[in-house]
This record gives C-alpha cells, sequence and structure tokens, in this order.
C-alpha cells in the first residue's frame, strides 16, 4: 500500500495549502473561477475515462442498475449523515453543506477513475506505484483548489482514498483473475461517467446526487460473469 499512502499525503499537503491560500482570496470571483477550473478539470477526466470503455452496453446497464441500487439505500444520504456525526464529534459543530459537497465531490474524483483501481492492484501484485504517484500529483492539485473552496473537510477524503484503495491492493491476488481489461475498462468508463456528473454540479448546472450512483462501478465485474 506504499503507492496509497503516498497518495494520501499528497492530499493532505494539497489540502493544507489549498486552506491557508483561501484566506488570501475573499472574494468570490476567485471562488468561482476555482469552480470553473475543477469543473473543467472533470470534464476532461471524465471523457478520456470514456474511451475506455469495452462494452457500452455493459457500462450502460451498470449506470441503471447502480443507480437503481444508490438510490434504493439512499447512499448520499447516508454519506451525510455519517459526514455530520463524524464532524459534530469531531470539533462539536456539523459540517455545512458546502463542505460535505466539497467532500463528497473531491472524494468522487479521487476514487471513482481506473487508475485508483489499476494503481492499487499493480501495488498489491507486484509492488509497482508508478500509477499511483501520478495519480498523487494530479490529487494534489486537485487537493490545492478543492481546499481553497472547502477547508479542511477535504481531509476526510484520505479515510475514502486510504479505503477504498487499500480494499483493491489487500485483494489484488483474488481479484486479479477477474479483473480483465474489458471489466476494468467498463469500470473505468462508468466511473468517468461519475465523474462527469461531479463536473456538471460544481457548474450548478444540475444536482446529481453522484454518490448514489458508486455501485455502478462494480458491477461489470458481476455482470461479466453472465454474458
Amino acid at each position: 500500500m506504499t503507492g496509497t499512502f503516498i497518495d494520501c499525503c499528497a492530499i493532505a499537503l494539497g489540502t493544507t495549502i489549498g486552506a491557508i491560500a483561501s484566506s488570501k482570496f475573499k472574494d468570490g470571483i476567485f471562488s468561482e473561477k476555482v469552480m470553473q477550473t475543477l469543473a473543467l478539470c472533470a470534464f476532461l477526466v471524465g471523457i478520456v475515462g470514456c474511451l475506455d470503455v469495452s462494452n457500452p452496453i455493459v457500462a450502460i446497464l451498470s449506470l441503471v442498475v447502480g443507480g437503481i441500487i444508490g438510490n434504493a439505500i439512499q447512499l448520499e444520504n447516508r454519506v451525510v449523515w455519517l459526514l455530520n456525526k463524524s464532524s459534530a464529534i469531531l470539533s462539536k459543530t456539523p459540517m455545512s453543506e458546502k463542505k460535505i459537497e466539497g467532500f463528497i465531490s473531491y472524494s468522487l474524483l479521487s476514487i471513482v477513475g481506473s487508475m485508483s483501481i489499476v494503481g492499487a492492484i499493480q501495488n498489491g501484485l507486484n509492488g509497482d506505484i508508478t500509477t499511483l504517484l501520478t495519480k498523487s500529483m494530479l490529487d494534489l492539485i486537485c487537493a490545492i483548489l478543492f481546499g481553497a473552496s472547502f477547508g479542511f473537510s477535504i481531509m476526510f477524503s484520505i479515510v475514502i482514498v486510504l479505503f477504498y484503495q487499500g480494499f483493491f491492493s489487500c485483494l489484488a491476488a483474488v481479484l486479479s483473475p477477474v479483473i480483465t481489461t474489458a471489466v476494468l475498462g467498463d469500470m473505468s468508463a462508468v466511473g468517468s461517467v461519475l465523474i462527469f456528473c461531479v463536473g456538471l454540479n460544481l457548474l450548478g448546472v444540475c444536482n446529481i446526487k453522484t454518490m448514489n450512483l458508486v455501485p455502478a462501478i462494480f458491477l461489470p465485474i458481476l455482470i461479466y460473469k453472465f454474458i
């Protein structure tokens, strides 16, 4: 999990830099420009990731079924509840809606791409951290931008990244026969659609509950079992 630990350190450093720098930018213009920049980054990552799709039908089916599952269990509402509970315990003050939005958006931006899955598996199988080092640089830049707008609430994303990437690293030996190139391509495509949704939310174009779609990322593994 060396690569994952480096990634988490990059997020912590970026968040700290962004949160400290934010005090020097009080005008709304800066915040607006940051949001636009973040949205463009999300669009770019989302579009590029969608090009990895192996079977569009599998990706679409995963999004539909995953969305039904996520909405049925109200995944985003449960995450918001958990964040408020965590915030109340740590600071005795519930997190604002803006900070929760920042945490969710950054967490999704950091974990739903193929780099987090592929990098974690490579790290777990043979100790190769090249992919996760590249991801760490991207996460550092994004954490600075998010930290400037949402403050230290982005630090909560470290827990998500640690458990998410750590899960794939620890189970790499078991998952490697299952996650073929086709499966990974469709998982990446589904995740990239979610990143694109994050960009739309950051621009205020719509309010998609992207966390409710997260189960869709893992469904290609099951679907390919039956086709």
